[in-house]
């Protein structure tokens, strides 16, 4: 995990919370989800000086298809969407690619941002059973992923090496209010 970002905080708030880890990077990729939507990052950073570019996540059918996500996905310094839960005694959050969050915005960028309301904070993954049940991929999208941080390896001369697979940077911003 990068520095904490602090207490819970309302979504109006999120955007700035997260502004100094924005503004040095160039290209930022958006789920579209409901509640990255209402935090409002690219209204906030709109006019600010040296703010990244916003770029929206298509993850519909008929969209950018599979290769279109990827290559930009890819070429994005920072992928922001939301979890659907945290596992407490894990520290680590659960994403679920949909028709509003392709996984390249969890996968694919630098840096991972996820938005997660405190109310879908649960104790273990044993908690989390039913809601990862209930992920069925009735319309296509049934990845889901558990991230508990950056992916690291020590299998090369065990040098311990972080962000191998994935962002090497992720942060979770706990949303007070939904």
């Amino acid at each position: 995990f990068q520095r904490p970002l602090g207490l819970a905080m309302a979504q109006a708030d999120a955007a700035e919370a997260i502004s100094a880890q924005l503004l040095p990077l160039r290209n930022v990729l958006l789920a579209g989800d409901a509640l990255t939507r209402r935090c409002r990052i690219a209204e906030y950073h709109r006019d600010r000086p040296a703010a990244p570019t916003f770029h929206e996540a298509d993850a519909a059918p008929g969209g950018e298809g599979a290769a279109g996500w990827k290559l930009r996905g890819a070429s994005m310094d920072a992928g922001i969407g939301s979890g659907i839960a945290g596992i407490a005694d894990a520290g680590a959050v659960i994403v679920h690619a949909s028709e509003y969050e392709s996984r390249s915005v969890s996968l694919l960028s630098a840096l991972h941002i996820v938005l997660l309301p405190v109310a879908h904070i649960l104790p273990s993954l044993m908690h989390a059973a039913p809601l990862l049940r209930a992920q069925d991929g009735t319309k296509g999208h049934s990845a889901v992923t558990i991230i508990g941080g950056p992916s690291k390896t020590a299998d090369i001369e065990k040098v311990l090496v972080t962000g191998v697979h994935g962002p090497a940077a992720f942060v979770i911003v706990l949303i007070d209010s939904i």
